[in-house]
């Protein structure tokens, strides 16, 4: 990759990624579109909040499980399914979450199916409920 590509002159969160994840590092996260991670965290937390009812939300209920899945949906399960959407589309110019993406880094697929695997085995670490769901 062109260590100064136009991709990497952006923002200032652009440019301070690229520094402390040199080389490839930021365009593999990148890839997993963070911009939508909140996104994605507010849908999922309404079903926490749907499943615990307020009151239970009130009380903590079941929060540190429910934190745990969410961070392994979002980042996880959804980011590497975004990233293995970005390898085989090769899109180019602004896409979804994604403006200037980078170029697609040599080992995106690879490191796509290990997340999925990762966040699905980590998955076995919640309580029952959460994988019957």
């Amino acid at each position: 990759m062109v260590a100064g590509g136009a991709y990497r002159n952006g923002s200032a969160w652009r440019r301070w990624g690229y520094r402390l994840l040199p080389g490839d590092g930021f365009s593999y996260l990148l890839h997993l579109r963070p911009a939508e991670w909140p996104i994605m965290a507010a849908h999922t937390a309404l079903g926490y909040l749907l499943a615990v009812g307020l009151e239970g939300a009130g009380s903590g209920e079941q929060l540190l499980p429910a934190l745990w899945a969410l961070v392994l949906w979002v980042v996880c399960l959804n980011g590497g399914t975004l990233a293995i959407n970005s390898v085989f589309d090769k899109d180019e110019g602004d896409i979804g979450y994604l403006v200037a993406p980078p170029p697609i880094p040599q080992h995106l697929l690879g490191f796509s199916i290990a997340l999925l695997a990762g966040g699905q085995a980590l998955a076995f670490t919640l309580p029952a409920p959460y994988r019957v769901a």
